[in-house]
Parts: structure tokens; sequence; C-alpha cells
């Protein structure tokens, strides 16, 4: 009988047993493969060495994977790290260390009583400020690799940190549920041993309910299942609190969360606490799926919410101890958002060898403290402010005026950083603390285009624009996330327009700051009265330009698609409303400018106007094309930024006489109210 090579040998067991070998084992051995050809063909007699080298390394490393799927990880993938295991114990050990108090779910306020669970809320609240207390509590979704979350509770019981653990009593698949309607237990072995000393130290030990996904869609049986857990799981911990597992959610919205558990919680002295029903919290952070893109949609780095957390707060924060591997783990790969900048930093600490202690919590949290101070400087006035606000309708020539002020040796103006864009959703709905918080970590961790595309999107939209427009202050994308933040910390959301105010003037003084000038002002729009409420001595000026050529222009330039009927009142309406603001408020400081006059006689009218608000005129403000501004440095697309490098001119006075045709004059005028408001101002109407 002839003998056969052990290449030849392999290449038949390859032909033969493949069909029947898991994906990552065929691709581990045509890996090898094909290194074991690249060799071969470099020199043709090692074949014998080269075949054995391939069912060596075959066997070591198929051997290393039948270790680890008995590890309670086998619906879990193990292909690659997420996260270091020090990153997870080295938070534990730092908040050991911190002024905050880390709380479990035994540490509200009273009982919670379902669908009224704001009151423990408040008076958690009244109790948290008694104590001068801010508060983070920190709980464990055990979904898979309790091997890892042992080693996690090691640490909390060596520094004396409670936390809430949700465990399972038995796992399934919840991949072959999804995909294939089967319902298959997988391994999932408990350590009691430390679950237990994790109890005596004052940990929390709750159930993880999975009961309908094991039941196969039925309640009934979900409701007997869930009994059985509670009353197994009790013969070893004393379990108080549950949560709901994610799980598989079928086409009539029916998962875990919906099983009609409620009225028998009393009898069995269980409290919900997440996941259907929830203890209130004032942030809540999650570590989200780590392998999967959707992640990048949601808040990842928690320091913010760990530093937005003050007296008379809480923040919850949850934690997946299968994303954080094992302790033999230095790695630090989170596959989906490497990008981000506080990954790359925390990898640095990892490969470092840095990662292992608390000073690597201690040294990030000393430097979002130091950021959200510095920027939190911009929020604080310089004495007794009087900025420049200008205002007047789309295409009135309002960027010409406030880059006219920004050419001023004394001026720092924002062109266009409305409030509207800070405190309205692109959605129009409300915007959560989490997603202000996502979108100031979005704008600080990545570069420009991904953070755009990023935030292009509803509710987020509207943030976006307001990062676009920033950078005509001269502010990076980075340093606008960074400003944002600084506000937000403290007060976690925007819902009004004189918050988001406050953000506006943050960016002006950021500029005014920045250029060493000694005023500040930007575009406003008509909420007079909020501006006027911050800064009782901040100049008005409106300007008002012949509407028929605002209907030209805006039919010409931008997105703008005017209706001549319905632009002829907002036309008459905008004056409208601002001469009724003036009246009732006779002492303000106002300057009225009609745009003809400007551009005919900028060196006079301009004269004239900075002695009505009682500013020193300065020559520069009529050779702005000259003067290199902010706006001009990072035009981004703003309509009027090319025209404003040109000289002053009066060239599209009257344009409307060749762009309009008579049914759209008629129709402005009509909205109008007639003729009257052009005659009033000397504009001209007539064809």
């Amino acid at each position: 009988m002839a003998r056969l090579s052990m290449g030849r040998v392999s290449r038949i067991v390859w032909r033969r047993c493949n069909p029947y070998l898991p994906r990552s084992v065929c691709e581990l051995i045509l890996a090898i493969r094909g290194r074991i050809i690249a060799a071969r063909q470099a020199s043709p007699h090692t074949d014998r060495t080269l075949d054995m080298q391939l069912l060596k390394d075959v066997h070591d490393r198929w051997t290393t994977g039948k270790t680890r799927a008995g590890d309670g990880m086998r619906d879990y993938p193990n292909t690659r790290p997420h996260l270091s295991m020090d990153y997870l114990a080295g938070l534990v050990r730092w908040l050991a260390q911190s002024d905050y108090k880390v709380m479990s779910y035994r540490d509200l306020a009273e009982p919670i009583r379902v669908d009224d669970e704001e009151v423990e809320f408040e008076h958690w609240i009244e109790s948290a400020v008694t104590r001068n207390e801010k508060a983070v509590l920190l709980q464990y979704d055990v979904d898979a690799r309790p091997d890892v979350t042992a080693a996690v509770l090691k640490t909390h019981i060596e520094f004396g940190v409670p936390a809430n653990v949700m465990i399972f009593r038995r796992k399934i698949f919840d991949w072959k549920l999804k995909r294939n309607g089967i319902v298959e237990y997988d391994e999932y072995e408990l350590d009691y041993d430390t679950l237990e000393r994790f109890q005596e130290m004052g940990g929390v030990i709750g159930y993880h309910c999975n009961a309908f996904d094991r039941s196969g869609g039925d309640n009934h049986r979900a409701i007997e299942i869930f009994h059985e857990d509670v009353g197994e799981l009790r013969k070893r911990f004393n379990i108080e609190f549950f949560s709901m597992h994610g799980g598989h959610v079928t086409p009539e919205g029916k998962c875990n969360a919906t099983i009609p558990i409620r009225r028998h919680l009393k009898d069995l002295g269980l409290t919900w606490v997440h996941n259907g029903r929830s203890v209130v919290f004032h942030s809540n952070w999650a570590d989200g799926g780590a392998s999967n893109p959707r992640y990048r949609k949601e808040c990842n780095d928690l320091l913010d919410f760990i530093l937005s957390t003050e007296v008379g707060q809480r923040t919850r924060m949850l934690f997946h101890p299968q994303y954080y591997n094992d302790a033999t783990n230095s790695h630090f790969d989170f596959p989906v958002i490497q990008d981000s900048n506080w990954v790359k930093d925390t990898q640095q600490w990892a490969e470092e060898g840095k990662l292992d202690r608390e000073r690597y919590w201690n040294a990030r949290y000393a430097k979002g403290q130091a950021s959200v101070e510095e920027f939190g400087r911009y929020y604080q006035a310089d004495g007794v402010e009087e900025p420049v606000f200008i205002n007047g309708l789309s295409r009135s020539g309002t960027t010409l005026l406030v880059s006219m002020f920004d050419a001023h040796p004394d001026g720092a103006m924002a062109y266009e950083s409305y409030p509207r864009y800070l405190h309205v959703p692109s959605d129009n709905g409300i915007l959560t603390m989490e997603e202000f918080t996502y979108a100031y970590q979005v704008l600080i961790n990545y570069e420009e285009s991904t953070a755009f595309d990023l935030l292009n999107r509803p509710p987020l939209r509207n943030l976006l624009r307001f990062a676009a427009v920033t950078s005509w202050t001269g502010m990076t994308t980075q340093e606008t996330g960074e400003l944002l933040r600084a506000y937000l910390i403290k007060h976690h959301r925007v819902t009004t327009s004189m918050e988001a105010l406050k953000i506006v003037a943050a960016t002006a003084r950021f500029k005014l700051r920045r250029e060493d000038a000694s005023f500040w002002g930007t575009k406003c729009q008509g909420n007079f009265e909020d501006y006027f409420a911050l800064w009782p001595k901040a100049r008005l000026i409106y300007l008002m330009r012949n509407g028929l050529d605002i209907l030209a222009s805006q039919k010409t330039n931008g997105a703008f698609n005017p209706d001549p009927l319905k632009l002829g009142r907002q036309w008459h309406n905008h004056h409208k409303q601002y001469r009724e603001f003036i009246d009732a408020h006779p002492d303000l400081t106002v300057a009225h400018v009609i745009y003809d006059r400007l551009v005919e006689d900028p060196k006079g009218v301009t004269r004239t106007l900075c002695k009505e608000i009682g500013m020193p005129y300065q020559p520069r403000m009529v050779r702005q094309h000259e003067v290199e501004t902010t706006l001009t440095q990072t035009p981004r697309g703003q309509l009027s930024a090319e025209r404003v490098q040109q000289p002053i001119d009066s060239s599209s006075v009257g344009r409307w006489k060749s762009i309009l045709s008579d049914a759209e004059i008629d129709a402005f005028l009509e909205g109008c109210g007639g003729p009257t408001q052009f005659e009033r101002h000397g504009l001209d109407w007539r064809r």
C-alpha cells in the first residue's frame, strides 16, 4: 500500500470534512493552508513539516475554542475582545475613593409604587440634598459570561462597593430564538460563592427575567416560569428586585417586558426596577451593543454622565459584563467606535499598562472637569454687557451689516447662532438629556465629517446646524462640543429660548476673548423680550429692505421657494412686530436702517447708525471686504459669505424689476396690504 504524505492526508481530510466544520475552523484552516502553500512555493522540500504544523495549529486552536465554548459564552461572539476588564474594574476602584455615593436599589427612598415612581424620586432628591449626596448606581445584566461577572464582583467585594447584579435562572440561545424560533438552553454556570459573598457585603442580587423567551411566547407559561425562577433563586439569594431581559420581540410587539406580571408582584414581594417599568434617574447610561453599529447612535463615554451628576442627583449605569472579557485581557477593542477620541485615549492607557488602577479614571475625570471649568468661563459676563443684535427678514442684508460690525476693531460677531437650533428639535419633539449628551460627545470625540454624519438625523439635525454655524465664530467642532458640555453638565437640557440664548452668548464671548474685543453681537430672532431680559443695555438694529427685492433674492439664492402672497404678509408682520416692541419699550437703545440707503451711502448711514446706538464709528466698518473675519475664514456655505467679501455697492437695489413677474408683484402687494408700507419708508414699488 502506497504511503500517503501528510500533505495528501490533510487535503483528503479537508475535502471530506470541511462541510461539517464550523465556519470559524474552516477559515482558520484556509488561512494556515494559504501560508503553507506560500512557504512551499518558496521551499518545495517542506511538505511534511508544514502539513504537520497545519494539523498542530488547527488542533491547538480548536482545543482552545472548545475550552472557551464551555465558559458560558457560546451565545456571545468570542472572536475578539471588546473592552478591557481593567476599564470596568478601575471604575469600581475609583468610585470607592471618589465623592460619589454608589447606591443600590435598596437605597431607594421608599418602596416603589407602580405607575407612581416619581414620588420615590422626589423624596430621594430631598433626602440626598440634605445629605449633600450625589449618587451613581451600577447595574450588571448578566446575559452571558457569568465568569466575567464574578471577576468584576471580586473588585466590588475587595473595595466594599455595592452594585446590582441581575442574573438568569436559566439561559437560552437568544440568536437561535430570534433567527429560527428555537428555544435551546445554553451553559450558564454561576459562581455562587462569589455571588453570596457579594450579597453579604451589601450588594444586590436581582432576577433577570427571560421567561417570555423561554415560554415560546405563551404569557400563561411565562408567568409560571417567572414564579419558578424566583422561587429557585431565592433558595440562595435575597431576591427583591428584577429587570426584564431585552431578548426577542415578536412582530406583535410582545416580549419579556410585556408579560402581565404586575398583579403578582405584591404577593411575590418584588420591585420592577428596569426595562418595562423603571426607577427614575436624572440620567441613564448603558454600554449598549458593543459590536452593534447602532451603538454609534447611543451615548457612549460614561464619563460625562458621572461628571453631570451633582448633589441631589443620581445616575444609573448599565453594564453587560460579557463585553469586558476577563481579567487576563489587557486590550481595549471597541470595534464600532474605534475612531472616537475617548476610545483612542483609553487604548493608549491600556497599551501603556496604566489601565489597571483608578489612576486612569482620576486622570480622565480631572481632564473632564478642567474642560468644563475652562469653557464654563464663556457663560460668565465680564461686567455689564452691551451686545449688538441685528434683526431683519431673511435676505434683507443682515449678513452684510453683521460683517461690518465684525470688521469693527472692537467687535466680535457670531453671525447666525440662532437659539432655535438648540431648544427646538428637528422633529419638533423633545430632546432628552441623553440626546444632548450624545450630541456634544459626538462633537468632542469625532472628526467633523463623521460628527456631522452622526448628527444628521431627527431629532438632532438642528444641533448639527448649530455646530455648523458656530464655525463662523471661529470655533472648531470640538470646541463647540466642549462649550455645550460645559453648559449641559450643569443644566442637562435646553428647553427654552432664554436657556439657548445663554449658549449663543457663550459662542460670541469665545470669539470676543480670543480676539480681545470689547463688544459682541449676533443676528437675533423676533423674541426681542428674551434678548433684552438678559441684556437690558443691548443695542438693537432693525434692518429693513424693499420687500420686492427680498422676494427676488429669495427666488435666486438658497432654497427659500417663497410664496409671494405669504412673503408679503411676513414682510408686513415682521416690521409690525418690531414697531410694537420698541413702542412698548421706549427706553431701549434701538436703530432703524433701510438697506437701500445703507448700500447707497455706506459711510454716512453707518456714521449715523453708530451715533444712534452710542458706538464710535470706525472706517473699517465700510471696508469690511478688506478684513479677514471668522466668516471669510470658514464660510461653510453661508449664502452671503462671498458677497460680503466685495466692496459695498447698490447693484442689488431694484433687481426685482428684472426678475419678478407682474403676477408675483401683485401677489406680494396683496399680502403686505398694498403700497402703504413702501411709501412710508420711501421704497419703490412701481413697475
